[in-house]
């Protein structure tokens, strides 16, 4: 990201020091895009089958560490 920065025309110094903050702004727009997508995906009906399927994993774990017991 520094590099990036100073070929925008910033010196090393602030380069070094907005690099984190536009790191974490990234991130940041990332992590909400995909939570945009998912709920997108969601109201769609597109999980349904996902849900049911990791519900189902979820059940057969529970009762496999139940019977080891």
């Amino acid at each position: 990201m520094e590099g990036l920065l100073m070929k925008f025309g910033c010196t090393a110094g602030q380069a070094a020091a907005r690099a984190p903050l536009y790191t974490g702004v990234l991130v940041y727009e990332a992590l909400v895009l995909a939570a945009g997508l998912f709920l997108a995906l969601d109201h769609a009906g597109r999980l349904d089958r996902l849900g049911y399927n990791l519900g189902l994993a979820l059940r057969r774990l529970l009762d496999y560490t139940h019977e080891r017991r």
